[in-house]
């Protein structure tokens, strides 16, 4: 109500001066004829142009480097004309439909701006937890998909002619002309494209939250795909350094899906043996606590701690691992248990470590076990150590930047390879001595026999 008043306080202003300039003919006749306030409140209205309000209250909108925070364009949905409502309602699309693609992560290969035509795609991204070129259309309000290139907008068949029209222009900058190419690559692989339609409603400039509209269409257009690269390569020779461009693009991007995925699955292996040895070492933990003579000793609070840090890996690694197979968005619970995993990690393997030091201290372990035990621990610091090393050579020599983010996420990725390796190392331990541990067994009896008499007893006569 009080920037209701403000407006109207305004237009009153603007309104006496507007009398003021006129006539005193004209004045005069308006006091001979005097208006009703249903008539006064037409007039003032009228006299407040889309310009004038515009010049009055001027938008904020240009400052702001985020696309994907929706603004409130109420007041200058209800200050423009109808036509030019139409354009507001596109940018309004536009910001919704840059925001759907942010939350989730997606990275833009083609946008609105800098492509130097208007044709073709109207955004394309990269979707790294599914492999796929996504091709957005933006909605915004009422607007209704159009048919273009003897298709509609929401199919694929749309999204590689549009992106073929792009590639035959003159005027479109190479980046513009990658990304689109980057459509033609990804539709000639099985299931490697997807078009879908984003729309944002809005209440008279008040957007809401974006939407998908209806479903991902995936249609089978590899066929039309790789005529269009021929085509458009045969018709511009030039154009050929665009698809190496894009299918180098493609083919790392891939491959970095390829990894996470395989990363994935050894995160699952992972949480299988880290759910096993938290149950094992619940249990081992709890016989101690039940053992007399281990009474007021800190050992089963040592292996009651392994235990629990296990399940802590487990629910940190489980979080991000079920994640990546399940492609849901990158929340912040799921960013945060990725954060812990590391330093979880490190801290349940020095616990390890000094329990397997504590229980060889007090005799209950050979050194022998000692040093396999403390084999084990080693190795996920070294995978994660590794991994770090590389990634931060790779990235120093790529200019150095983000060495150090790029370091951290490999350290984390080391670390999940090397649980499985810690673990199959462990089994291959237990299979390589599984014959002496026998033997020692039975040695160890027969010398308890022998020291006892127990063979000469029993070879006695009963009688």
């Amino acid at each position: 109500m009080r920037s209701h008043r403000i407006i109207g306080t305004t237009l009153f202003v603007l309104a006496v001066t507007t009398l003021n300039a006129l006539p005193a003919r004209s004045a005069v006749s308006s006091l001979n004829l005097p208006l009703t306030p249903r008539e006064q409140a037409t007039q003032l209205w009228l006299l407040a142009k889309p310009e004038t309000m515009r010049r009055l209250f001027p938008s904020t909108t240009a400052e702001t480097k985020l696309y994907y925070f929706q603004r409130n364009y109420r007041r200058e949905y209800l200050a423009a004309s109808i036509n030019e409502r139409s354009r507001w309602a596109e940018k309004i699309g536009e910001q919704g439909r840059a925001r759907f693609a942010a939350e989730r992560g997606w990275t833009p290969l083609l946008g609105s701006r800098n492509r130097g035509i208007k044709q073709g795609p109207d955004s394309v991204y990269w979707d790294p937890r599914s492999g796929r070129v996504r091709v957005l259309e933006a909605k915004g309000g009422t607007s209704q998909v159009k048919r273009g290139y003897e298709s509609w907008q929401d199919k694929n068949t749309y999204s590689i002619r549009a992106a073929e029209r792009l590639l035959r222009s003159s005027n479109a900058t190479k980046p513009a002309k990658v990304g689109a190419a980057r459509v033609i690559v990804a539709a000639q692989q099985r299931g490697g494209l997807a078009t879908g339609v984003v729309r944002t409603d809005h209440v008279y400039g008040k957007h809401g939250a974006p939407t998908l509209e209806k479903e991902w269409n995936s249609d089978n257009v590899r066929n039309e795909a790789k005529k269009i690269e021929r085509d458009v390569t045969q018709e511009n020779p030039h154009t050929r350094r665009i698809f190496r461009e894009a299918r180098k693009e493609q083919s790392v991007a891939m491959l970095k899906y390829r990894t996470a995925q395989g990363v994935a699955i050894l995160g699952v292996v992972g949480i299988a043996g880290l759910g096993w040895d938290a149950y094992r070492q619940f249990s081992v933990g709890w016989q101690m606590l039940n053992d007399p003579t281990l009474d007021g000793n800190p050992l089963p609070y040592f292996h009651t701690g392994v235990a629990l840090g296990r399940a802590g890996q487990l629910t940190t690694l489980g979080a991000s691992s079920s994640a990546t197979f399940m492609r849901l968005p990158t929340t912040g619970w799921v960013r945060a248990a990725g954060a812990a995993f590391l330093p979880v990690t490190f801290g349940v393997e020095g616990m390890v470590l000094a329990t397997a030091y504590y229980e060889y201290h007090l005799g209950r372990v050979s050194p022998r076990d000692f040093y396999r035990r403390a084999a084990g621990v080693a190795i996920v610091p070294m995978f994660s150590a590794g991994g770090a090393i590389i990634c931060g050579t790779a990235g120093l020599y790529a200019g150095g930047v983000g060495v150090l983010p790029g370091a951290k996420v490999c350290a984390s990725l080391g670390a999940i390879v090397g649980i499985p390796v810690q673990y199959a190392a462990d089994y291959f331990w237990e299979w390589y001595y599984r014959d002496f541990d026998t033997r020692q067994l039975q040695l160890v009896n027969a010398t308890v026999e022998e020291f006892y008499g127990l063979d000469s007893a029993s070879d006695a006569d009963p009688r």
